[in-house]
């Protein structure tokens, strides 16, 4: 037990800055998650009331298992308050946006380093789609949370797969994003390009009981999923990432341009998610995404990239086919384009300046006040804009 206390001191002694902004960033986001997530609007919109009946049902649940992490975690909220508002109903989003944002920041942590991580982090969680997204009870904020959660999985998973705990720990997550509809073809890319992560977990057990239960743990995980297949096989096409009904040439087309523009020109017209047709990204948000862009086409051939680049096309083209995969699977990669972009411009700075502590601290003041003007257009944009308009208002008309 002295052991362990000694080791904990020591770790936070060497790592107080991280655990303190870890802690300060965490009371931050969720104070903006939970401040009028019930009163942003005066009811629901149809699509929150269908996802709560759902959810209110386990039969319906066990029927259909996808997107089970949220239908779960809000099943378990809704049966310990039964009586419900708003602010219940959507009780279970927030809760996976801040555990996005977790997963975002230590993607940025371990690719970027400190800086670039807390600067990438306000960025993302201060961004106009983080808020929708996350304060609305949908599943759409599942693909918000994948993506950052599959790259912290590979990175975590390879860094540390010297402890065999860590092996389960990265099958077990990934069996549980395998029930987001879409997310195989992810979880395949990255698995393709790193397939050193398998190799290592299957040699890292000594023993037989080891590798027994690293083929056991996918199966008795995905039973569910697996049960509901075989008794409905429509699920089927759901979960793969298909349309129930596919759309013409033109319209795949489209999709696949809609998956740059509604960042960068026009936004989708979904009024209960989005105010008015707004790109996505901000003047400033466009421009360190280009450098970003500008940052790993000089990289190219790294691994990261690569694996980037795949995400992109995958999650593009299964948007654009019109299937249940949203344009929130894209977000994230959006904003590691921003991140990477941010640290860049950093990094090209400081080159230009490395012993001037004055031009140091210019720039790094200047950076600052560009993203808190950003995030503070983002917040107004959102409490104050988006509630007031008529398209809101029209779409959000249903009681729980």
């Amino acid at each position: 037990m002295k052991r362990i206390v000694t080791r904990v001191r020591q770790y936070v002694r060497a790592h107080w800055r991280i655990i303190g902004l870890t802690v300060l960033g965490l009371c931050t986001i969720s104070l903006l998650m939970l401040f009028r997530l019930g009163s942003i609007t005066n009811s629901l919109s149809p699509n929150e009331v269908r996802q709560a009946e759902f959810a209110s049902s386990w039969h319906h649940i066990a029927d259909n298992p996808l997107n089970l992490p949220f239908t779960f975690v809000q099943w378990m909220i809704l049966t310990i308050v039964p009586h419900h508002g708003n602010t219940i109903t959507r009780a279970a989003s927030p809760i996976f946006g801040i555990l996005a944002l977790l997963a975002f920041a230590y993607t940025l942590r371990r690719w970027y380093g400190v800086r670039t991580a807390v600067y990438g982090s306000i960025i993302f969680g201060f961004s106009s789609w983080f808020l929708h997204v996350s304060r609305y009870a949908s599943t759409d904020v599942l693909y918000l949370w994948a993506i950052p959660t599959l790259l912290a999985i590979s990175i975590a998973w390879d860094r540390y797969h010297q402890r065999q705990a860590v092996h389960y720990a990265a099958i077990t997550a990934l069996c549980v994003l395998l029930y987001v509809p879409g997310l195989q073809w992810l979880i395949l890319a990255t698995l393709l390009i790193q397939p050193h992560l398998l190799l290592q977990s299957w040699r890292t057990p000594k023993n037989t009981l080891g590798r027994g239960l690293l083929l056991v743990l996918p199966i008795l995980l995905t039973v569910p999923l697996i049960l509901a297949l075989i008794h409905s096989p429509g699920l089927m096409q759901l979960w793969i990432g298909l349309p129930k009904e596919f759309g013409t040439p033109n319209s795949v087309v489209r999709g696949l341009a809609h998956s740059v523009s509604f960042f960068v020109f026009r936004g989708p017209a979904t009024p209960e998610l989005w105010l008015a047709r707004a790109p996505i990204l901000s003047f400033f948000g466009t421009v360190m995404a280009l450098l970003g862009i500008l940052f790993y086409a000089k990289h190219f051939r790294a691994p990261r990239t690569r694996l980037l680049l795949a995400i992109f096309v995958i999650g593009a083209l299964l948007f654009a086919i019109g299937g249940p995969v949203t344009i929130s699977v894209l977000v994230p990669l959006a904003y590691l384009l921003i991140a990477a972009g941010f640290g860049y411009m950093l990094h090209e700075w400081l080159q230009v300046f490395p012993r001037n502590p004055l031009a140091r601290n210019v720039g790094f003041s200047l950076l600052a006040i560009v993203v808190v003007l950003a995030c503070a257009y983002n917040v107004k944009a959102y409490f104050v804009a988006w509630p007031h308009n008529t398209a809101t208002q029209a779409a959000f008309h249903k009681q729980p």
